[in-house]
This record gives structure tokens, sequence and C-alpha cells, in this order.
């Protein structure tokens, strides 16, 4: 699980928060926040977990302006590797966070992950996406 590293209270308008984001949560209590970063998670859930991951997320977020910034190895990587998450297909984005489950997607772009060098020599493909949801 992950910890707070940083000190956030200079931040008077942020806010760190650690979720178990797979634990099923449907509390109507639960806070609301403006913006989910997720770098490098949404890759390395099995499909029955994205699906989990993505209604927590969309719980978490404001109605139809909270904002869900994704950073993913993308199926775009060409190099074989023998370890490191699963690609990401952008079909499966948008399929994922539609507008049927209550998504906007606001952009998906090609980027570039620095990684650690004994996987894909600390570069690959992967997409940002920004999604609203609704």
């Amino acid at each position: 699980m992950a910890t707070a590293l940083t000190d956030f209270s200079k931040y008077s308008n942020i806010k760190y928060t650690v979720y178990n984001i797979l634990e099923e949560n449907t509390n109507d209590q639960a806070e609301s926040f403006d913006i989910v970063l997720d770098s490098c998670l949404f890759h390395g859930l099995s499909d029955a977990d994205r699906v989990i991951y993505m209604r927590q997320v969309g719980r978490l977020l404001k109605p139809n302006t909270g904002i869900y910034v994704q950073l993913a190895w993308s199926e775009k990587e060409t190099q074989q590797r023998s370890k490191g998450p699963r690609k990401v297909r952008q079909v499966d984005i948008e399929k994922l966070f539609s507008v049927d489950n209550g998504w906007q997607i606001q952009s998906i772009e090609d980027e570039i992950l620095d990684t650690i060098p004994e996987i894909m020599n600390g570069r690959a493909a992967a997409y940002l996406s920004i999604i609203r949801r609704l």
C-alpha cells in the first residue's frame, strides 16, 4: 500500500489520500475529489479488477466535474519484455470509460513512460488519458 512521502501541509488546497481502490465501497458518505491521478496502476489490473476500479474511481470523483488522469502502458509498445505489466489497448479504455458507463473521454494521447532500466531499457510507450466523470 502506498504511503505519503511528501509533506502536503504547506498546500492548504490539496488533500493527499491513499485508498485500497479495489475494496468495493458503496458508502454514499464517501469523500469526493476534483481529480484522481493514476500513474501506472490501471495497466497492472485484471479485466475484472479494472471494472471495480472504474466504479470506485467514479464514486470518488465529483459528478460532472471530476477528472480522472491515467498514465498506462500502451499496446503501441513494440519491444518484447519478459517482465512488467500487460499493455493497455486504447479500445479497452474507450469501452470501459464510455458515456454509457458515466464517463466522457477528453483525450487519449501517446506518451513515453520513464520506468526502471531493467524493464524496456527504462522507457515504454504509454497512453495519457484525461477522462471526466459524468
